[in-house]
């Protein structure tokens, strides 16, 4: 069924996963809802937008879409869609119902090509190292600490992308980016638990398997896949990746060993999906 303002729809976009792609492409599914989707609509939601509208409307989205963290998202929920009660104190905190969509990347190749987009492209304003250079370019060694500490322009790391948009530590960037390296090792599961419990919600999208990705959209969410192409690209970065020795993708997994299982948990639900 189409979203609704009883059952809403989000795209949960995380960053670097050809998402930008299918904001737009979403945009255009969405043309008789009304939807918020940061970097789109009239006027234009401002793309440095990270948490869904929560006012007390009487008319609220139907379709959002964006870097959106899921616990504004769920805040949003509560205020806005609720069937009863709305606006009034509860006593339960039952979920309204949505549908979710989300697309995850290879975790190498996601972090790679976040380094060089966020990081060399754009410039930082954070990043530990004179002139940010390609991780293809960097000693080895300099890698792990590197992607730890350093923060892009708007203040974002690269590390464990799932974890910050579906954990309720996703506001927290020296947390998401140090969950590899912390000694305690609780708060990194509890991050990682709640990420696969709230990303199993959704229908799954793996960027390297678009044929699978798009049978799972045709299943659970035919009014959308109708609108995908992922054969498109924008958003594209201008930087040239450059081939990364053994050296530093051994690096790169010891700073991303969850987001690696997280991404192995999401080739299974898709695997799921496709079946149901």
């Amino acid at each position: 069924q189409r979203p609704s303002e009883e059952v809403p729809f989000i795209l949960f976009h995380q960053r670097k996963t050809g998402g930008s792609t299918i904001r737009s492409q979403l945009e255009k599914s969405a043309q008789n809802d009304t939807y918020y989707i940061p970097c789109h609509g009239v006027p234009k939601v401002d793309c440095q937008t990270y948490n869904a509208p929560t006012p007390l409307s009487v008319n609220p989205p139907t379709v959002y879409g964006g870097h959106l963290y899921y616990s504004s998202f769920l805040r949003a929920l509560h205020q806005s869609h609720q069937t009863e009660g709305r606006g009034k104190p509860r006593y339960h905190s039952n979920l309204p119902q949505f549908t979710c969509f989300t697309i995850f990347r290879e975790p190498i190749s996601r972090i790679h090509s976040c380094w060089n987009y966020r990081m060399v492209q754009n410039g930082a304003s954070k990043v530990r190292v004179d002139n940010a250079t390609k991780i293809s370019e960097m000693d080895p060694t300099t890698v792990a600490n590197l992607l730890t500490t350093s923060r892009s322009k708007y203040d974002e790391g690269c590390l464990n992308e799932p974890m910050r948009i579906f954990s309720d530590l996703g506001w927290n960037e020296d947390v998401i980016n140090h969950l590899d390296s912390m000694e305690t090792k609780e708060l990194a599961e509890f991050a990682v638990q709640q990420t696969i419990e709230r990303m199993s919600q959704c229908v799954i999208g793996i960027l390297e398997r678009p044929d699978d990705t798009r049978k799972a959209l045709e299943r659970h969410l035919p009014w959308l896949a109708q609108y995908i192409n992922f054969d498109k690209r924008i958003n594209t970065g201008v930087v040239s990746k450059g081939n990364l020795s053994n050296e530093t993708v051994a690096q790169i997994e010891t700073v991303s060993q969850y987001e690696r299982h997280v991404y192995k948990v999401a080739n299974q639900l898709l695997d799921v999906q496709m079946s149901l």
